[in-house]
């Protein structure tokens, strides 16, 4: 093992990988790229790159290569539909003219193969400015606080190596490892055809008619596929359509199948070919988008980010344009110009152009497939609006797949755009605007005409900041002869326009602004003043309650962005109660596997029982069965039958009372807190009182396995492993017991609502019953157990108001009641939207996930008069420490009275009762708000 640190490793090593790359060595930024494959593609794929990609690579220094390196087919310009080369053409979608390119970009087309633009890509990389190793692979990865490890694997020593990075770009291809291993998911139409790539030779001048085509897009009964000259010549390569479905399996086919294939697309039956392929090239056409761009410090680009058909030359182009985007900011955040705040908006500016571009390449695929042009005509952006156009969102919160899409003939000069092309005078001749910002810095262009204007300028290039100050104008850099520039930016004189290292506007002055005004607008890009958001310093599932934080939030950022959790965090109480009450916008959602990363050993363990580890939250949608099960739950617990039950409960309270009472010392979380709620809810359950100490221990280790394993050694994690097994088949026995010979109790009816027909439980069914069982139990006893420790722990850390409740026990309900206010004990629940929605200033799109803070809203201050402060005498109020709506907590009568009638109890029982001297709370990790231990003394001549 070597272990060795870069500031980026880069995975993948195909077009986005080596532009990362380049971008990174202009920004003086060391990187490692690996990619599994040995060398760079030997195959032509994507042939063009379109004239936003061609200026990007051009601000890299690539402008006179990609000249100078450019296809054979270059001269052409024709995307044509046909039955077949020699039959007759369907359609032929508009294209852009080469004078509507002039006037958006001083860059056009660029046809070059990626089979030579990668090695043009490596060979552009300065020396010494980073590592690439082909023929290594990444095996692992794994997220720290300040750093992702990754193992790597080399594919021809097998040797195995371990790196660690501050940042990771996965841009290893359509089926990304990577993006798998993070847990991202993809969303679209997914497989669209299958297809196999072979070269052949062959004279096609006589079918051509004259047309220069960049492809042919064949369509006929026999045939589907894409025709692709190679040389202009004779040289073509054929993407042929095959039917895995139908049994079709490219390693049977043959040349001779190759040669049916060509014909049948040329539509020449005795077409003389030669076949040129030794293997053919299998991939797909896909449609796909992944679900997010970002997990922790890794960062998903170009196809693993986006699939889309090859119909319109979008997909290298917009992965170039992706790492474009990344690599200023990390490069920013890496040199200590902006904060790690700044990374947020490579998610929050790209996602929406990858849903926008899939869907465009989509539309186009469908006119491929056969169908009219009239019929997707109207959604149809052309290829200039979709290269040029979209905005980015200037409400960096606003997370969504929408994009707004301006046509760039317009050439809109508003903030969020791509700065319009204009040509400005230099003393070197004509320059387009663009190649005035240098890659990785501000520009400020400055019109020269306002008298103040040069010290303006020069105030600018004493900044820190990496900030470029020009000015444009008489006695400026460059002038506009023809006013072109102030025209198309709406300036007026000493106006000033603001342009982002990537080239899109950050700020636009009519006149001459001050420097701080500038200066801000560039920290505002960088997001300089989130050093320490609130975001970044949230810890969803941290050993602090963190009152302090959720009430700056409520403050400056109620909904705000949590990287830890990857999720939206709502504090305010309106916006929370809005959530519970609205099941339609807000799906229940599975609370993300943070914490129980548990060892290998402990998984194989834990396969030996039937539940899955962490147990899930489910989504909204249930079987039959777990609606049946409702009902005899509903019933178990209905308040009226919980209060018939007081009596016994105030009995089980005092025979644990008992067990401690004459030391004078106990400590109550594990001898009350996680007791009584299995004691209490047994009886109900149907568990038989010599059960009981095993199924408090088995509810206990399972929460302790749901929360803190993966902190635990690797031989405590196998024995608490084996402690959950356990406790998971003594739920099962009882499962097979109770449907054999049921009774009248609550676990004889699950099994019921679980189970179908008359013979033995199948195992799914005996699945069913101990995963509905074990959260069944689990769920109140996390709550009443956080409920119960951190209640007592609150009025002993304040003995004035801990005498009041013994001088008058009967406060023990409305303690209880706002006690569960103060601290509630759950931290909040995970939502999932269902549609885009607006929560508090953010607008959410679908499928994002929430959580909404109950610690929080239940101290907001516009809701609670002196939130933080416990008032025995508030009365009843709508906290949400026992759910709210239509999810309000089943058990909340059970755990109201248990609360209660402990309040009361100890109050009458251990009047004297405190925390010893310098005693500090330890909370364990989780949603609960659970304490580790409550060590509590007392007077034994009680």
């Amino acid at each position: 093992m070597t272990d060795t640190h870069v500031p980026v490793l880069i995975v993948g090593g195909g077009l986005t990988g080596l532009s990362a790359a380049l971008c990174l060595a202009r920004l003086d930024i060391e990187f490692l790229l690996v990619d599994r494959h040995s060398t760079t593609s030997r195959h032509p794929k994507a042939r063009a790159i379109n004239p936003r990609a061609s200026e990007v690579l051009g601000s890299l220094g690539l402008g006179r290569a990609l000249a100078d390196n450019r296809s054979p087919i270059a001269i052409n310009d024709q995307l044509i539909h046909v039955h077949s080369l020699a039959g007759e053409e369907r359609i032929r979608l508009p294209r852009a003219s080469q004078d509507e390119v002039k006037l958006v970009s001083s860059h056009g087309w660029s046809l070059i193969d990626q089979n030579r633009l990668e090695p043009l890509l490596l060979e552009q990389l300065p020396g010494g400015a980073g590592e690439i190793r082909f023929g290594t692979e990444c095996t692992e990865l794994t997220q720290e606080e300040d750093r992702v490890r990754v193992g790597l694997h080399d594919c021809e020593t097998g040797a195995e190596h371990e790196v660690s990075a501050d940042y990771v770009i996965a841009a290893d291809g359509g089926r990304s490892p990577l993006r798998e291993k993070l847990g991202i998911a993809t969303e679209g139409p997914g497989t669209l055809s299958s297809m196999v790539s072979y070269f052949f030779r062959a004279d096609l001048t006589p079918y051509l008619r004259d047309r220069r085509i960049i492809a042919a897009y064949v369509l006929n009964d026999r045939f589907k596929g894409t025709l692709m000259p190679l040389d202009n010549i004779d040289r073509w390569v054929f993407n042929v359509s095959y039917y895995p479905e139908k049994g079709e399996d490219p390693a049977e086919f043959d040349r001779e199948w190759c040669v049916r294939k060509t014909r049948a697309g040329v539509g020449v039956p005795d077409l003389d070919v030669e076949i040129l392929s030794d293997e053919l090239l299998p991939w797909e056409i896909a449609g796909r988008v992944a679900e997010r761009l970002r997990r922790g410090r890794v960062f998903i680009a170009g196809d693993a980010a986006h699939v889309m058909p090859p119909t319109g030359a979008f997909g290298a182009s917009t992965g170039i344009q992706d790492v474009h985007n990344l690599c200023w900011k990390i490069a920013h955040v890496v040199h200590g110009h902006a904060s790690a705040g700044l990374l947020d908006s490579y998610e929050t500016e790209r996602l929406p152009v990858a849903h926008l571009v899939v869907s465009q390449s989509m539309l186009r695929f469908t006119i491929r497939q056969g169908s009219a042009i009239e019929d997707v005509s109207d959604r149809m952006l052309d290829e200039l609006a979709v290269s040029f156009g979209y905005r980015y969102p200037d409400d960096m919160p606003a997370r969504g797949r929408d994009c707004h899409v301006d046509d760039p003939r317009e050439r809109i000069a508003e903030p969020g755009c791509r700065a319009p092309h204009v040509t400005l005078a230099c003393s070197s001749g004509p320059v387009a605007l663009h190649d005035l910002c240098r890659y990785g810095r501000f520009t400020a262009l400055v019109d020269s005409h306002h008298h103040g204007s040069g010290d303006f300028a020069a105030g600018l290039a004493e900044s820190t900041r990496p900030l470029d100050a020009l000015l444009i104008g008489p006695g400026g850099e460059c002038s506009d002869p023809d006013g072109e520039w102030r025209r198309v930016y709406g300036l007026h004189q000493g106006g000033t326009v603001l342009i982002r290292p990537d080239g899109f506007i950050a700020a636009t002055w009519a006149g001459l602004p001050e420097c701080t005004d500038v200066l801000t607008a560039v920290d505002l890009a960088e997001r300089l003043g989130e050093d320490d958001p609130v975001g970044t310093r949230f810890r969803p599932f941290g050993v602090d309650p963190q009152d302090e934080l959720l009430a700056e939030a409520r403050t400056v950022e109620p909904v705000f962005h949590s990287p830890e959790l990857d999720a939206w965090i709502v504090t305010r109480h309106e916006d929370v109660k809005a959530i519970l009450g609205n099941t339609k916008a807000f799906s229940l959602a599975t609370v993300p596997d943070r914490l129980a990363r548990l060892t290998d050993e402990a998984y194989a363990e834990l396969a030996k029982t039937f539940s899955e580890v962490p147990v899930a939250i489910r989504e909204d949608a249930v079987d039959e069965a777990r609606k049946r099960v409702r009902t005899p739950i509903m019933k178990a617990f209905d308040p009226e039958r919980i209060a018939q039950r007081e009596e016994a409960v105030l009995a089980e309270i005092d025979v644990l009372i008992d067990q401690f009472a004459g030391r004078g010392e106990a400590e109550l979380m594990a001898e009350f807190a996680r007791q009584l709620p299995v004691r209490v809810k047994a009886p109900i359950l149907g568990i038989a009182p010599e059960d009981y100490d095993e199924f408090v221990d088995g509810t206990y280790r399972f929460m302790k396995l749901h929360s803190v394993a993966a902190q635990l050694p690797a031989d405590d994690q196998m024995a608490l492993a084996r402690q959950v097994v356990s406790y998971q088949q003594l739920l099962d026995r009882y499962g097979q017991e109770r449907w054999q010979r049921p009774r009248e109790d609550l676990f004889s009816d699950v099994v019921a609502a679980m189970a179908s027909g008359t013979g033995p439980l199948s195992v799914a069914e005996r699945k069913a019953v101990v995963d509905g069982m074990t959260g069944l139990i689990a769920a109140g006893h996390f709550t009443t157990t956080a409920a119960l420790g951190t209640s007592l722990l609150e009025l002993l850390r304040r003995p004035a108001l801990w005498q009041r409740l013994v001088a008058n026990p009967g406060l023990a309900t409305a303690a209880a009641d706002e006690l569960v206010r103060y601290r509630s004990p759950v931290r909040g629940l995970m939502r999932r939207t269902t549609k885009s929605v607006r929560v508090g200033a953010v607008t959410l799109p679908p499928k994002t996930e929430l959580m909404i803070s109950y610690q929080s809203a239940d101290r907001d201050g516009e809701v609670f008069p002196d939130p933080d402060e416990i008032k025995l005498d508030r009365g009843r109020t709508e906290h949400f420490g026992f759910g709210h709506g239509p999810r309000s907590c089943v058990g909340e009568a059970l755990g109201r009275q248990l609360l209660t009638l402990t309040l009361r109890r100890f109050a009458q029982r251990l009047p004297d009762l405190e925390l010893p001297p310098g005693h500090e709370p330890v909370y364990l990790p989780g949603l609960h708000v659970i304490l580790d231990s409550l060590p509590v003394r007392w007077s034994v001549s009680q």
